[in-house]
């Protein structure tokens, strides 16, 4: 979500839900967020971790139904579930991200295939924010978090 922002940040509007300014959020508070995307015009709405916001498919039905291009992102199962799809039947393209494969792995890289490639890669994984950063934390907190 952060790469397609940047890319269209001039005409973009982005709030994440986990905000803590943004707690308390609640279904009437979308005629105001309604309000100022009217008055902005952005191209694209970016919305993070909005599954925190109980009955926000209407909200986002309605913006599509309107002609927005309304990109949305979660870290929750619910956003995955059969039920989504039939909230917004018609209205949405699923991408479920995964790490990275051993051949993307060598492209962020920039490495050859070969063995020290392979210990590389089994030593490490294929988690971009890690390979990004190198962050020994970063990687046992998503190990936990998946186990």
């Amino acid at each position: 979500m952060l790469q397609l922002l940047k890319e269209n940040s001039q005409s973009s509007l982005y709030l994440n839900f986990e905000d803590i300014r943004l707690s308390g959020f609640e279904l009437k508070d979308f005629q105001r967020l309604d309000d100022e995307i009217k008055e902005r015009k952005p191209d694209v709405l970016f919305f993070d971790e909005i599954q925190l916001i109980e009955n926000w498919e209407m909200f986002v039905r309605h913006k599509v139904d309107e002609g927005a291009k309304v990109v949305i992102t979660g870290t929750n199962a619910t956003l995955l579930s059969r039920e989504l799809g039939t909230k917004l039947t018609g209205r949405h393209l699923d991408y479920e991200l995964f790490p990275f494969s051993f051949s993307e792995f060598l492209q962020f890289m920039s490495l050859e295939s070969n063995e020290n490639a392979t210990k590389e890669f089994m030593e490490k994984g294929g988690f971009p924010e890690f390979l990004n950063t190198n962050n020994g934390k970063l990687l046992n907190t998503l190990v936990e978090d998946i186990l």
